[in-house]
């Protein structure tokens, strides 16, 4: 299972600061999570000239949690170590567009599924789907509880398309990880439990 750290900063000292934490961390891959406070309540702060500078041999993926991802994907077009962008399906956005347009990039694309929001839902795009995440908890704040219904959505997920790479998102800890691997996703993003610890 890949581990890829979770950065839900506020301002640059603090994003920069966990940036420079991942590049001595055991990782491959660091999560940087944008919110515009419309989409979700918080704002996030998340620079892509700050990740170009401090980010070394590690590869990002972007978690939009924005109203508009497609207004966001230029702003990162010059990140060299861009590997993977998600965006939600709740935010009502033509789906395919975005896909399509995460693709022009040369980025792998993946779904966000809130935890009220059904896995089926992914079946008109799955095709030209890289990867879909799942939220274990409602998305936009670090240090929530996991709601175990999502437990098992991904794995109803994982036994229906069993070559997806599927990723978990929200109150990943010692106790939690557990039952989330049993789920069989591919991927976790632990934010307040890894930069707390």
């Amino acid at each position: 299972m890949d581990i890829i750290p979770s950065i839900f900063t506020t301002n640059e000292a603090e994003f920069t600061d966990q940036l420079s934490i991942m590049n001595v961390a055991p990782i491959d891959s660091v999560h940087i999570d944008i919110a515009d406070g419309i989409f979700v309540s918080n704002k996030t702060f998340a620079s892509p000239e700050i990740t170009q500078n401090v980010l070394q041999q590690l590869v990002c993926e972007l978690h939009l949690m924005v109203a508009d991802p497609l207004a966001v994907l230029p702003l990162w077009a010059d990140v060299c170590n861009m590997n993977r962008v998600l965006f939600h399906y709740e935010t009502g956005v033509d789906v395919a567009a975005v896909t399509e347009a995460i693709h022009e990039y040369g980025w792998e694309a993946g779904l966000v599924l809130n935890p009220e929001t059904p896995f089926t839902v992914i079946e008109p795009f799955v095709e030209a789907l890289d990867s879909v995440m799942f939220m274990g908890v409602a998305p936009g704040a670090q240090g929530q509880t996991l709601i175990p219904q999502v437990l098992a959505k991904a794995y109803a997920c994982r036994q229906k398309y069993p070559d997806l790479y599927l990723e978990w998102d929200g109150d990943v800890t010692e106790e939690t990880l557990p039952h989330i691997m049993n789920t069989g996703v591919n991927a976790v993003c632990p934010g307040h439990a890894a930069f707390s610890s």
